[in-house]
């Protein structure tokens, strides 16, 4: 499923041929927050189970930024949590999205 952040389209890890999360993906995630980094991205899938300290806006946060810097954006998590608002992070409908478009203008 396509993600639109600040305007621009990309696409989900694991989506359309592209790569799970990466292992050196997950490990920068889990030395910024502290957290078991797949546990965190379950958080997106149910909320409500997910355990203290797994909140969804770290998970929401943490895609951003792989989505970010696999399109070629040079930023850090803490980039992405200085400039991007929670309601910036959209998932989009189930459309195909072609991997080459990633980090497009939406319009």
């Amino acid at each position: 499923m396509p993600i639109s952040i600040k305007g621009k389209k990309y696409v989900a890890p694991g989506e359309n041929g592209t790569p799970q999360l990466l292992g050196e993906e997950l490990m920068a995630i889990e030395d910024h927050f502290e957290v078991d980094g797949l546990r965190l991205f379950n958080a997106l899938e149910n909320p409500d189970k997910a355990p203290k300290g797994y909140t969804l806006a770290k998970a929401l946060y943490s895609l951003a930024w792989v989505c970010r810097t696999r399109s070629g954006e040079v930023v850090s998590i803490a980039d992405v949590l200085k400039d991007t608002a929670a309601g910036d992070i959209a998932f989009e409908g189930e459309e195909d999205i072609d991997p080459k478009e990633v980090a497009t203008e939406t319009e």
